[in-house]
């Protein structure tokens, strides 16, 4: 376990679970499957999906999204390979592997093409359904989001003016690859192989602060006093 042993979890069950915050889009194109925002959050270990579809818009006309009303769906290490490999296999062949996904606790999570929404065929989708409990008999919400595929980078840039135009061509599945980059990086983080070989090289850093107070004390007089975890 990073950042412990089993030892310690056992004494402290009250351990500090941060919240981090992943990457979110969202598509409020009258076009789109519905108005939705897809985020990833990472909690206690889990990569939490979510897409919910409603919102406020405030008086500056930025929008509040309401976080209650979202689908989600938990993904541990290996839900996460599964629907990095099916998104691979997706962008192979949509058509064939269209509304395959995983399934987690009281979730499941699907990858979909257009024709699953009476929508083109192009058009790339993630689905959540969330279930009211683990026996996934009846659903809670559900939700969907449509990828979008409006980004496109400039050229023929002016060094004078700053004047440039953009490419008639856009990036295609370029927020489905941030996604899958994404939970890739959970799957690395969750490995702790980085965190291990911090903490093992500040291992050394610390052997040698030490030995160099140990100097210090012995000049002055006095001594490192030894800690020992209980």
């Amino acid at each position: 376990m990073a950042l412990g042993d089993s030892n310690m979890v056992n004494k402290n069950n009250n351990i500090y679970r941060p919240t981090v915050f992943g990457i979110s889009f969202a598509n409020l194109d009258n076009s789109a499957i519905v108005k939705s925002q897809l985020s990833i959050t990472m909690w206690n270990k889990f990569a939490k999906v979510s897409i919910g579809s409603s919102y406020n818009i405030n008086p500056d006309n930025s929008i509040t999204w309401d976080k209650n009303g979202e689908a989600s769906v938990y993904l541990n290490v290996l839900n996460s390979l599964m629907l990095i490999n099916l998104i691979d296999n997706f962008k192979n062949d949509p058509e064939k592997w269209s509304n395959h996904g995983v399934v987690s606790g009281k979730g499941l999570i699907t990858i979909n093409c257009g024709l699953d929404f009476d929508k083109d065929k192009d058009v790339t989708a993630l689905r959540i359904i969330q279930f009211t409990d683990t026996e996934r008999k009846s659903i809670h919400r559900q939700s969907a989001y449509q990828f979008k595929n409006i980004y496109k980078y400039i050229h023929e840039v002016d060094g004078g003016d700053g004047s440039f135009s953009f490419s008639n061509e856009t990036y295609e599945n370029l927020e489905l690859n941030a996604f899958r980059v994404q939970l890739e990086q959970y799957v690395n983080a969750m490995t702790y192989a980085t965190a291990y070989s911090i903490m093992d090289a500040n291992a050394y850093n610390e052997s040698l602060n030490k030995a160099t107070l140990k100097e210090i004390a012995h000049s002055v007089g006095t001594r490192v006093p030894s800690i020992t975890n209980k």
